[in-house]
């Protein structure tokens, strides 16, 4: 009987693990109506938002999001809290301000690209990340402002 020896590679003094990682995630659902806005910018939309609403519990993230259909495009607004317990992650929205969603007027968006609708996003967002309305709201307590559908970082600590 012979034997063989081990067999040795650059794996050596690693050690292997298997294991699993859950992640659970809320997911906000598209308006079931069409969004009838109050609002002509999303300016005015922020302001308003920094002026009559407030989470109840601070907020880690705030997430900007776009809701895409043949004929319209809608922000929203959402606040974001994550928890870790043994090998899971609970991604909850825990704060929707009173208007939520924001739907973009179509002069905003004619004749522009996906690409270029984002970029001028982008920039309007960034606009008002530099206002008093911001600074002076609940946004400033979070750790990070994204812009969800480019996974860009708009603001953060």
């Amino acid at each position: 009987m012979s034997t063989i020896p081990p067999h040795k590679n650059d794996t050596d003094g690693l050690m292997f693990v298997q294991g699993s990682f859950n992640v659970i995630e809320d997911e906000l659902e598209p308006p079931l109506t069409e969004i009838e806005s109050n609002f002509s910018t999303i300016e005015e939309w922020l302001v308003y938002t920094c002026t009559h609403d407030k989470p109840e519990k601070p907020i880690a993230k705030y997430n900007f999001g776009l809701f895409e259909s043949l004929d319209e495009y809608v922000v929203t607004l959402t606040g974001i809290n994550t928890y870790e317990k043994n090998n899971s992650s609970r991604i909850c929205i825990e704060f929707q301000p009173e208007y939520t969603f924001f739907r973009l007027p179509k002069p905003y968006y004619k004749s522009l690209s996906r690409e270029q609708l984002l970029k001028k996003l982008t920039n309007d967002l960034d606009n008002f990340l530099r206002t008093k309305y911001f600074h002076l709201s609940f946004f400033i307590q979070a750790s990070i402002i994204v812009l969800e559908p480019t996974g860009q970082i708009l603001w953060g600590k």
